[in-house]
């Protein structure tokens, strides 16, 4: 779980200013159809699923800051 130190919430900030705007917002949808909208087979082997499975929670991780750091701007 994540500290709620004042560090973090700086970088939050830094996060939502960073993905504000129309260029962030092209570059975080581009992020999630790389992760939320993509889907293996049922013949992927499981590095694959468990490497896609990480990369959708770094996107998830980001929308999260994004939303917190927005709320504190």
């Amino acid at each position: 779980m994540p500290d709620a130190t004042p560090d973090r919430e700086r970088v939050e900030r830094a996060f939502a200013r960073c993905f504000s705007g129309p260029e962030g917002e092209i570059a975080l949808a581009y992020l999630r159809r790389l992760t939320f909208e993509r889907f293996h087979g049922p013949d992927t082997p499981e590095a694959a699923l468990r490497h896609l499975d990480g990369q959708r929670q770094l996107v998830a991780t980001i929308t999260a800051m994004i939303e917190r750091g927005a709320g504190r701007s």
